[in-house]
Order: structure tokens, then sequence, then C-alpha cells
């Protein structure tokens, strides 16, 4: 059965969005499944990063193309220093006629030196609700597979792995979707 393709980009009033030119998680682009043989329209994501070190906060959105993969590392400071946090989130939309697969890897590590507190998460959204998480104090990793079902009309996912370490600690995060 086919349907009518939404995009390239998506709100939850509009499907039928031409890309902003500001990355935003409210305007997310729209794919088909996790096919990603089309020229005429490539797979795109919403990537959002954020890291924390000694003296300095980073943050940055945008539109990549391809499936997501991403990592960061930060070395936090000394003591009266601030802790070190790394966040990675990417989000898109998707339509498909059938059911398919995506496998999420992750890893997310924190190690604490000079007084803090640790934590590492990982985890998976599908329309707002939470489908994976996988938590602790200092570090996860692996992989999981998740079905997501088919839809005609747009359906949100997300993935993120986020990583904290106190003063003088490293907080590593990676992750990706295949």
């Amino acid at each position: 059965m086919a349907i009518l393709r939404a995009g390239p980009f998506a709100i939850s009033s509009n499907s039928f969005f031409d890309e902003p030119a500001t990355a935003g998680l409210t305007i997310l682009p729209v794919n088909c499944a996790i096919d990603t043989s089309s020229a005429s329209w490539p797979w795109k994501r919403y990537e959002s990063r954020q890291f924390r070190g000694p003296d300095s906060i980073s943050t940055t959105q945008s539109y990549k193309n391809g499936l997501p993969s991403d990592s960061q590392a930060v070395q936090g400071g000394g003591t009266g220093a601030t802790a070190a946090r790394v966040s990675l989130l990417s989000s898109w939309e998707y339509q498909a006629t059938q059911d398919f697969n995506i496998t999420f890897t992750y890893s997310s590590e924190s190690s604490i030196t000079g007084g803090g507190f640790d934590n590492a998460r990982a985890s998976v959204n599908v329309n707002g609700v939470e489908v994976f998480l996988d938590e602790d104090t200092t570090e996860v990793n692996g992989s999981t597979t998740i079905t997501l079902p088919a839809s005609v009309v747009p359906s949100t996912v997300g993935v993120g792995v986020f990583a904290q370490a106190g003063r003088g600690g490293t907080a590593e995060a990676s992750y990706s979707v295949s």
C-alpha cells in the first residue's frame, strides 16, 4: 500500500514543511523508515550537542544527513570548578508501511575524582514515550534493537546519551543508530 509522503520536514500542525533556516527540536526531518538509499531525498536528522568543561559550555543544534552517530569526551576542572557534562541527542520523524527495526548502540561513562556525583544514561523515545532506558551512576554501554511500528502519519524518534562527572572527572558519551 502506498502512502502520501510527508516532508521534507514536519511540525505538529503541518506535515509538509520546508527545511527551516535554524535547526530546532520542534521542526524535524521526515524519513522513509530507515531507507537511506534516496539521492533526491536524503535521510536526515536533527542533532543537539551540549558539553561543559572547566571553562565553558558549548551547545549546537543542526540538521545532518545520514543515520545518527556522535561522540564526545570532556574533562572537568579541579576543586571549585564545574563538573564535566556531555549530552548528545538525535531526533527525526519517519513514515513506514510496515514495522521495521533500528539498532541503538551506546556508551556513556563518567569518572569522578574531585567531588560531586556521576551519572550515565542512554535512552530512546518514540512519540514522546520512553521505550528504552539504561542508567547507572558511572557507566552504561550496550546495544538494543527496537521495533518501530508502521505509521502513515509522521512518528517521532529520539535517541540520546548523557554523562556527568564530578569536578576533575571525565564525562564521555557516544551512540549510533543502524
